[in-house]
């Protein structure tokens, strides 16, 4: 599985699961991140906006024997002077087999979310409360339970959302009902206000006598059989 996303700065991350491992795999890695980098590319714009790429590679499998470390960073930097490095390709592996957990002092979020691909699986019943306490763990530990469904559970779970979604329906066809109602009603005293204050209008206006009956239908947009009524 590939994933490519980017954060507020726009740097480019992309990320694989891999459950197997050949050495042909870093070249890939390496093809894949140096693609993204040069697609950044427009014709006559400046190469201080290129931002960075990472490739972040999950893999299901030991490939570096001898070393313990489970985290491996690869990027440009000076066969010397180490300080000195070329801001561009990141290459990291992170080789899940050798992965156990540590303090949560340091790097919290990446022990959090190893752990939850070393040791979460459908057939996980119990999960530990440090993975629950997290919110963006706690919604991909949902997301495993639904994955995990039987089809007899998987129809029970797509029927109760059903009976959800149909109710918010019917409660939202009700409110709108409702409002409408409402609005017309409201539309109704209005109109109905108004044709009787122009009603008035006209009565005051053929007491006084001094406007025709025609003239008076014109200044208030009555009939002439409405005034003659009054």
């Amino acid at each position: 599985m590939d994933v490519c996303c980017k954060d507020n700065k726009k740097c480019e991350f992309i990320v694989e699961m891999q459950m197997t491992w050949t050495e042909s795999f870093k070249k890939r890695v390496l093809l894949n991140a140096s693609k993204a980098y040069v697609a950044q590319t427009n014709k006559g714009m400046a190469y201080k906006s290129l931002q960075p790429v990472y490739a972040l590679n999950f893999v299901n499998a030991t490939f570096l024997d001898g070393v313990e470390d489970y985290y491996h960073y690869y990027h440009l930097v000076h066969d010397k002077y180490t300080d000195q490095v070329i801001d561009g390709l990141h290459l990291i592996f992170i080789e899940l087999p050798k992965f156990k957990p540590t303090t949560f002092s340091e790097r919290k979020m990446q022990v959090l979310w190893l752990r939850f691909l070393t040791e979460i699986n459908e057939n996980t019943k119990e999960v530990p409360a440090e993975l629950l306490e997290n919110a963006e763990v706690n919604e991909a530990l949902e997301i495993v339970e639904i994955a995990a469904f039987s089809d007899e559970e998987m129809r029970f779970y797509d029927k109760f959302w059903d009976r959800v979604s149909t109710q918010r329906t019917y409660e939202e066809e009700i409110e709108e009902t409702i409002t409408q109602r409402v609005i017309r009603k409201v539309e109704k005293e209005a109109e109905a206000k108004a044709e009787q204050q122009k009603m008035d209008t006209a009565r005051k206006l053929k007491a006084m006598n001094v406007m025709t009956i025609e003239q008076i239908a014109e200044a208030t947009g009555l009939t002439t059989e409405q005034i003659k009524a009054l």
